[in-house]
């Protein structure tokens, strides 16, 4: 999607330059004869600095971490994000998402995943030889159940249900083999598999539409980190899993300690009561100062835009929008605009108070959200999270937006039946938005993990968790 740049919006930076005085002539002197014998010699050598020694990798240490408090620990019935990416270190999802956000095979469990020539079945193989942390074999079955969980016994509103909105029934072709049906072929249905699995045996007996079942709050997987213990409104403990699939962590425990509303993270991190953080970019003046490492960042699938509620008429004009996106829009007398926008959004208050023409009311979270819900509202500044394969339903139910040619592309979209085809037609999408203007693309935000100064290795962040490859992590003493 191309960016267009907002003149009125733009950051205006003032650089200073210092020139240095110049320094007079020496004064002129007869040399020293013993000063002049010492030029002669050759210049000592200066001592080295002392090199810090490399901190080598040990087995070992707690690392603390900020978590909601859940009101499940099963990660398919779990409707909190926060919540399951510590879960996500407990369990691990068929695919993943390599750092082009692309989807593919997780290689800790899964072999391969292939699709039928007509795009209608595809295949999810495992790989040979992987294990529960309790030791029993993962299998075909294990997948079948964990789709058939998500499919009738996961809340509406759990993280991972509709993922499975497109299988229609699914087959074991062998242990390690389980061939999955679709309602309609949709090569995205690569993107949708990227979900944890559980083990059939250990979660069969247990009621799903119990949340708060025994074994729904006592987690067995088979990720880097098994559970130890969860004590209630405290802490959730987990311990190094000895026989993970990717090999065992250097950490040897994860406290996750609970936070009654996850607005209070940064000062937990401040405060040192936890050793990671994912936050703005904008944020490392704050914690750079206080000894923190800025360990990671990526680019993530959350994207701000300046939006038209297109059930105003006024809005279904293309130069009106252009104006707008132009700054060059002049409203008439007798017409009011409203711009709505999340008060704890800094930078989109700033966006808003931008566009002049208009009353700006900066609300609080759950009165913007519910204005956005219900359509009040002429232009919001807001964001939402598209995911790795990026959904455009906000087009229709936050800004009222329909045509039958967006509707064509998008059902290109739902029912490619190649890699190529799904990206044609994400093309063709992106294309569509920006010629008809139909927001204003702000871009994606920026995010950065900061960790303790004793956080230490090759720490990478993805799409997939910011404990993506937490088995390389090590502390030294903090």
């Amino acid at each position: 999607m191309t960016y267009r740049r907002l003149p009125k919006l733009a950051m205006m930076l003032t650089v200073a330059l210092f020139l240095h005085g110049c320094m007079g002539p020496l004064p002129i002197s007869l040399p020293n004869p013993d000063f002049a014998l010492n030029l002669a010699q050759p210049a000592p050598t200066p001592a080295p600095s002392p090199t810090p020694s490399p901190i080598r990798a040990a087995y070992g240490g707690h690392l603390y971490i900020a978590m909601p408090l859940p009101v499940t620990l099963n990660p398919l019935l779990n409707s909190d994000p926060d919540v399951d990416t510590v879960l996500r270190l407990i369990f691990e999802p068929l695919v993943i998402f390599d750092y082009e956000q692309h989807p593919i095979p997780n290689p800790a469990i899964t072999q391969s995943i292939v699709f039928s020539a007509d795009g209608n079945t595809l295949a999810v193989t495992l790989r040979d030889n992987i294990f529960w942390e309790d030791g029993s074999p993962i299998t075909s079955d294990d997948i079948a159940f964990s789709i058939d969980v998500l499919r009738f016994s996961a809340p509406a509103t759990a993280i991972y249900r509709s993922n499975v909105a497109n299988i229609a029934s699914h087959m074991a072709l062998d242990g390690r083999t389980l061939q999955i049906n679709l309602h309609s072929p949709m090569w995205a249905m690569k993107y949708m598999l990227a979900f944890p699995i559980i083990p059939a045996d250990y979660y069969r007996p247990v009621s799903m539409t119990n949340l708060r079942a025994a074994r729904n709050m006592h987690p067995l997987g088979n990720g880097p980190f098994r559970f130890f213990e969860h004590e209630l409104a405290s802490h959730l403990k987990l311990m190094a899993n000895e026989d993970a699939p990717g090999g065992r962590p250097y950490i040897g425990t994860i406290m996750a300690i609970f936070l009654r509303d996850m607005d209070g993270a940064g000062y937990a991190f401040e405060r040192g009561l936890t050793h990671v953080l994912l936050a703005g970019a904008e944020d490392w003046g704050r914690f750079g100062a206080m000894g923190k490492t800025r360990a990671a960042e990526i680019l993530t699938n959350d994207f701000d835009f300046i939006g038209f509620n297109f059930r105003n008429p006024l809005f279904a004009d293309y130069e009106t929008r252009a104006a707008i996106a132009a700054s060059d829009f002049v409203l008439a007398e007798d017409v009011e605009i409203s711009i709505i926008v999340n008060a704890a959004n800094v930078k989109g208050v700033s966006m808003a108070n931008s566009l002049t023409f208009a009353a700006v009311e900066a609300l609080p979270f759950d009165a913007f959200i519910s204005r956005v819900n219900a359509g009040d509202f002429d232009i919001v500044v807001g964001g939402i999270a598209t995911g790795p394969a990026p959904n455009f339903d906000f087009l229709y139910n936050i800004l009222g937006y329909s045509s039958e040619e967006l509707d064509l592309l998008l059902s290109m979209k739902r029912h490619a039946p190649s890699d190529t085809a799904f990206h044609q037609a994400m093309a063709d999408i992106r294309q569509y938005i920006t010629d008809n203007l139909l927001l204003i693309d702000l871009g994606f935000r920026r995010q950065v993990l900061y960790t303790a100064g004793h956080v230490h290795g090759d720490i990478r962040i993805s799409p997939n968790s910011i404990f993506e490859n937490i088995r390389d992590w090590h502390l030294s003493s903090p």
